[in-house]
């Protein structure tokens, strides 16, 4: 970048908000995926003002932006060769009512801090990422984020309000629901009429944009055309669906105001572990009958790579599911869940708890699958390069089964685990990437499991 566009931002945000040297660039030269880019600079701006001076400066150079969260995306979405925007210190609960159950903040803020401000207050927000310690609201709603409770809550644009965007044209929007023709609607379009444009083609190709979205429990892949479309039906342009889950391509995300829910009085939290991997795709079906909030998947492969001597789990075990409700009384799905278990060969009895600390303990290993795998050695490390692929749930035990076949017809170990409730994998072969040999394999891999996630009519 020019020297004496460097002087501008450090004259109009401050010095220590620009970071351009070889090591701060080296630290955001990746995120939580396999790529790599270095940018051209860093901007780190602590208020709005600050972000409004950088990005006219930015724009008026020409200059390609791209926003950073927490840098947990798996996808590369947070790594650029342009300039990025660290929102990490934009991080403020700007207002909270509870009486329309809403919260606005910046989009700066980390998913856990937001969840531990609310819960003084008997709310939640109910995504639940598993990088929820690190994952900002404004990456949350770039990727439509979501985890493991998603088979009963689902995912991140389920509870967003409104948005205040500021457009590639510089322009600041506050996205929201209209009515079709409404006054609000004309005062829209004429004011940014690319909008007008947009709703025209989505409401002239409806049987197009319904026909070629599959049928799944959650599809973060592309523009959620489906969603405006089926809000179309309902008299509503639903302009901040067009933005969630848009990774940074239509816009930067400055604050958001949030749907909210009450806290649930009681969990109960069950962990099964299975001889069978290809059992638990039959299992999960069975499972949704009882309508979980959370459904959970780890292969053994993954147990063995944390140490299943930390979470006391056996040798023999080549799946862990977990399962989770929390619409008490729980009597009857206990019940219901053994009984179904009678069917599967298990390598312990099941564990059921109720107490939040034993729940947490339970769930230790889920969260400590990513973090686990990145300290591992870098030329025999699972990597994610088959990501966010999503499966419809009738056709999960096949998906596993062709996993299964294909790993080991390759002579490779490979992780499987995350949100099978909703049919959404993450996929980890461990292979050398660094030579010529593993990248030859990892391509011809990720073609032919992309090519059976689509056979199976799924989305990646």
């Amino acid at each position: 970048m020019k020297r004496k566009i460097i002087n501008q931002l450090a004259s109009n945000i401050g010095s220590a908000n620009v970071l351009t040297s070889h090591a701060e660039l080296e630290a955001y030269a990746s995120d939580a995926s396999i790529y790599r880019a270095y940018p051209q600079a860093v901007i780190i701006p602590r208020n709005y003002r600050q972000l409004r001076a950088a990005v006219d400066i930015l724009l008026k150079n020409g200059l390609p932006i791209t926003p950073r969260g927490g840098g947990s995306g798996l996808a590369g979405g947070a790594v650029s060769e342009g300039v990025l925007i660290d929102f990490s210190r934009m991080n403020r609960v700007l207002s909270c009512d509870i009486n329309s159950r809403t919260v606005s903040v910046e989009c700066g803020i980390v998913y856990d801090r937001l969840n531990r401000y609310l819960l003084g207050k008997g709310f939640f927000f109910p995504p639940d990422p598993s990088s929820g310690d690190t994952c900002q609201i404004g990456g949350m709603l770039g990727n439509n984020s979501s985890g493991a409770r998603s088979v009963k809550y689902g995912t991140t644009r389920k509870y967003v309000e409104e948005l205040h965007v500021i457009l590639p044209d510089g322009r600041d929007l506050i996205a929201r629901d209209v009515k079709i023709d409404s006054e609000q609607m004309q005062v829209l379009f004429a004011e940014y009429p690319q909008f007008e444009k947009i709703y025209r083609l989505i409401s002239g190709n409806r049987e197009e944009i319904l026909k070629g979205y599959p049928n799944l429990r959650k599809n973060v892949c592309g523009y959620d055309l489906k969603t405006m479309v089926e809000k179309l039906d309902q008299g509503i342009f639903a302009l901040p669906q067009l933005f969630i889950g848009s990774e940074g391509t239509l816009g930067l995300f400055v604050s958001a105001k949030l749907r909210l829910l009450p806290l649930p009085k009681e969990r109960l939290t069950s962990l099964i572990l299975f001889e069978k991997l290809d059992q638990v795709g039959d299992a999960t079906l069975d499972f949704l009958n009882l309508e979980p909030a959370g459904l959970e998947l780890i292969d053994g492969n993954t147990l063995d790579l944390i140490g299943r001597e930390r979470f006391d789990l056996p040798p023999s075990a080549e799946a862990m599911l977990i399962v989770e409700f929390d619409d008490p009384p729980f009597d009857d799905k206990v019940t219901s869940l053994k009984d179904h278990l009678e069917k599967y060969s298990l390598s312990s009895e099941p564990v059921f708890e109720t107490d939040p600390k034993r729940q947490a303990a339970l769930w230790g290993a889920r969260k400590a699958i990513v973090p686990t795998l990145y300290r591992l050695d870098k030329n025999a490390r699972p990597w994610g390069f088959i990501e966010d692929a999503a499966i419809p749930s009738e056709k999960m035990p096949d998906f596993i089964r062709f996993l299964n076949a294909i790993f080991e017809e390759n002579g490779l170990t490979c992780g499987i685990f995350g949100h099978i409730g909703d049919g959404n994998l993450h996929v980890r072969p461990a292979i050398n990437l660094a030579s010529e040999g593993g990248q030859k394999l990892a391509r011809g891999l990720f073609d032919r499991v992309y090519d059976k996630i689509f056979e199976l009519g799924g989305s990646a």
